[in-house]
């Protein structure tokens, strides 16, 4: 008897337990962005990048050139602590087909609605691009439709011709 009320003991304990244990249920993606966002404004602002390729690269270079090509061009200020990753691609070139690394950067909007992101849009919403030797390019910025707005690195050394 003792034995059996052991059993049912532990058993409610277990099943009481798993059941306070359950994930909780997500949050919607307007409060993923709202955390975002905020983290964000938190942050400070940086003046340089630092590259891939070890190099650290002025930041307002990019803006501006991307302000000129406004409102084909987006840069988003802190664009640099959005969510990203590195891959390695395949892209188009005057010499052909080379493979090429990119570190692509999520926006929050990318990053709570994954399910609604453009199929077009192959590489994230900002992207470092390098050439295949690994040395830093410059920015691609998607702006929509499977379009990248390039943004060339005045220090790059190479051939300056790129795109995604």
């Amino acid at each position: 008897m003792i034995a059996r009320r052991l059993v049912c003991i532990l058993l409610g304990v277990l099943v009481a337990g798993c059941h306070t244990l359950a994930p909780a249920p997500e949050r919607p993606p307007e409060a993923c962005i709202d955390d975002i966002v905020a983290r964000l404004k938190e942050l400070p602002e940086k003046p340089y990048l630092s590259t891939l390729d070890g190099q650290t690269v002025k930041l307002q270079e990019f803006f501006d050139a991307c302000a000129q090509k406004w409102p084909h061009c987006a840069l988003y200020a802190k664009f640099y602590y959005w969510a990203n990753e590195v891959k390695e691609i395949e892209s188009d070139s005057t010499r052909g087909r080379v493979r090429h690394k990119v570190r692509m950067y999520l926006n929050p909007l990318s990053t709570c609605y994954p399910e609604y992101v453009n199929p077009g849009r192959t590489h994230g919403d900002v992207v470092e691009i390098y050439n295949p030797e690994g040395i830093f390019m410059g920015l691609g910025v998607y702006m929509g439709d499977g379009l990248y707005v390039t943004l060339p690195y005045s220090g790059y050394k190479g051939k300056r011709s790129f795109s995604l």
